[in-house]
């Protein structure tokens, strides 16, 4: 990938094997957070907490933890900037976020009241960002501006990777929470020790990565809210599709139990069929140039999808447009983390600055839900989804301007002799 969308060697390129193992890295990262999220942290909370009691629990879980998370990410990225030229440097900090991590399986197994739980799901929280902050940090620093099109899209393999091996590897165990966290455990730790074991090889500075000045800084503040705008969206769609479908199939529990089952089937397709897109794209990003002109048809297509899904034209024109927003989304995301690294403003707090980024992944959480308590009416979602096709608007729009300014920047440039 290229600094502004020119091609720009920053230095020698990454063998495959290299990508691969930050592939499984991240994959393993993923493995880390989904399957204790998704299944079994919910199952502990009701064997804990109760039918009553339990929604109140998770729902303190789920606000406390995106707090941590916002706060330990930028605190890992920064700790890890202090350290990246010493013997401990950043892959140090991986090994005290995964040692926390699985420091916190074991809390979590062995938790028996419902405030020891929510504390070692603090301490989960922080322990997976230490571990994930430091990661990115060293691939913007180990990955060349050249190739980080490809990097985009090997994190868009790893994170359905990643997801899938770890609720395969734990949904057996679903009924031991204890066991399925030393599954999980053991698996994400296999995919991260190789990353962290390579020694590492950062490359070059370009002088296009320099500490910046307005413009840069304004570039990334606005590659940071073209990705909230779209997670806020993906949020939203990802807590509300099964309601959404409902609200156009037939009436009756038997009805709607068999459009769930189907659905599940559906959000496979979509995320397997995302994975190869993203490579792809990313692949094509690091020969051709482009980047933003990738991630604006992805939001204007996200956009299209939505808007689609609100028109309520039945089950048939809302999967077709579901699926495009899926798989544009997915793309966007991917590419968008890999794009970001040409935009901090200086490799000094490439750490830091990524996980102010990060911050566009963790805010959705707590807009969306307010969104569409605003914004659903009964069984009508039009309003909600509209507002969301707006959004993804303004993130393609921001793209856009962008570009523009970057290339406002360089007719402006004073040329070096």
């Amino acid at each position: 990938m290229e600094s502004q969308d020119g091609p720009e060697a920053a230095g020698g390129k990454r063998r495959v094997r290299d990508l691969a193992l930050i592939g499984l890295a991240y994959a393993g990262g993923v493995t880390a957070y989904v399957p204790l999220l998704t299944l079994l942290l919910p199952d502990k909370i009701s064997a804990i907490a109760g039918a009553e009691a339990r929604l109140d629990v998770l729902g303190l879980c789920t606000l406390l933890g995106a707090l941590t998370a916002s706060v330990s990410n930028i605190l890992a990225g920064h700790l890890s900037d202090r350290t990246a030229r010493s013997r401990f440097g950043r892959r140090g900090w991986m090994v005290l976020g995964l040692a926390a991590v699985l420091a916190a399986y074991a809390g979590i197994a062995a938790a028996t009241t419902a405030p020891t739980l929510v504390a070692w799901v603090v301490v989960f929280q922080a322990g997976v960002n230490f571990l994930l902050s430091p990661m990115m940090a060293a691939l913007a620093e180990e990955v060349p501006a050249a190739q980080r099109g490809v990097l985009g899209g090997v994190l868009g393999v790893g994170y359905p990777f990643g997801a899938l091996l770890g609720i395969a590897a734990t949904t057996p165990a679903v009924a031991s929470a204890g066991l399925g966290l030393a599954l999980a455990g053991g698996v994400a730790t296999t995919l991260i020790l190789p990353f962290i074991l390579i020694r590492p090889q950062p490359v070059a500075e370009s002088p296009a990565a320099a500490p910046g000045g307005l413009r840069l800084s304004a570039g990334f503040a606005g590659a940071a809210l073209s990705r909230l705008f779209l997670q806020i969206a993906g949020a939203a769609i990802f807590v509300y599709l099964v309601y959404f479908f409902e609200s156009l199939s037939p009436a009756g529990p038997v009805a709607k139990g068999a459009l769930t089952g189907r659905l599940a089937w559906l959000c496979a397709a979509v995320t397997l069929a995302s994975a190869p897109l993203a490579l792809i794209v990313g692949k094509a990003v690091d020969q051709y140039g482009g980047a933003r002109a990738w991630l604006a048809a992805c939001a204007f297509v996200c956009a299209a999808g939505l808007a689609a899904m609100s028109l309520h034209q039945g089950v048939v024109v809302a999967i077709v447009g579901y699926a495009a927003f899926g798989c544009a989304v997915a793309v966007f995301m991917a590419i968008h983390a890999a794009w970001a690294m040409n935009l901090l403003p200086s490799p000094a707090h490439r750490g830091r600055d990524l996980g102010l980024l990060n911050l566009a992944n963790t805010a959705p959480s707590v807009i969306a839900p307010l969104l569409a308590a605003a914004l659903v009416w009964g069984d009508d979602f039009s309003p909600l989804l509209l507002v969301l096709a707006t959004l993804s608007l303004a993130s393609g729009a921001l793209i856009v301007w962008i570009g523009a300014s970057a290339r406002a920047a360089a007719r402006t440039a004073p040329s070096t002799p």
